[in-house]
């Protein structure tokens, strides 16, 4: 009996686990747009950008820290040149905290 109980606690606990990171996954959003603007603190440190996607709509994206190669001067290579970016994120409170860039398309 006590094993059973258990086995249905261990199976509840991994179910609410899983609707967790499910419902988690739901919050990613997705701007892609050209660069117009890169903030940093330094050579390798990306404080945040703005990007303008094809609509005209501005968005203000800050970042998480590391972003591997993406690197304050790369990204001021993309603004340049007027390449595009896919910059995945999400809502913390009022600010876009940056999940991932990548190059577009």
């Amino acid at each position: 009996m006590e094993t059973k109980r258990l086995r249905l606690t261990l199976v509840a606990v991994i179910a609410v686990g899983i609707a967790v990171i499910a419902g988690c996954a739901g919050d990613t959003e997705t701007v892609i747009g050209r660069l117009i603007d890169v903030q940093s603190s330094g050579l390798l440190v990306l404080d945040s950008i703005e990007v303008i996607d094809e609509d005209g709509r501005q968005w203000k994206l800050e970042s998480p820290g590391d972003l591997s190669h993406f690197t304050p001067s790369h990204l001021r290579q993309h603004m340049v040149l007027g390449e595009q970016l896919r910059v995945s994120f999400h809502r913390d409170g009022d600010a876009l905290i940056i999940d991932r860039l990548s190059d577009y398309p």
